[in-house]
């Protein structure tokens, strides 16, 4: 019974001991945030463009390689080893 009076009267005590935050310090803490939610979308942008510019890239290169192999394929490599010595 002793330990229930003791808790209900040090109960208030604790529920208005909560830290006041200042709205100098709200507004302090949301700019840090809205700083570092900034940074980051510049550098989600810059990835996706880099992404766009290594896909165009990988593009041409598929098609140097395309072009390439047909290129290649009208040469006729000799079977005979007369014909390999000679080539």
């Amino acid at each position: 019974m002793k330990s229930l009076v003791i808790l209900i009267s040090l109960l208030p005590i604790a529920l208005l001991a909560e830290n006041q935050v200042s709205n100098a310090e709200l507004s302090k803490k949301l700019d840090l945030i809205l700083d570092k939610v900034s940074g980051l979308e510049n550098r989600v942008s810059q990835l996706e463009s880099e992404n766009t510019a290594v896909r165009k890239e990988v593009r041409e290169a598929t098609q140097f390689a395309k072009e390439a192999k047909s290129a290649s394929a009208s040469f006729a490599i000799p079977k005979d080893t007369k014909e390999k010595e000679s080539f």
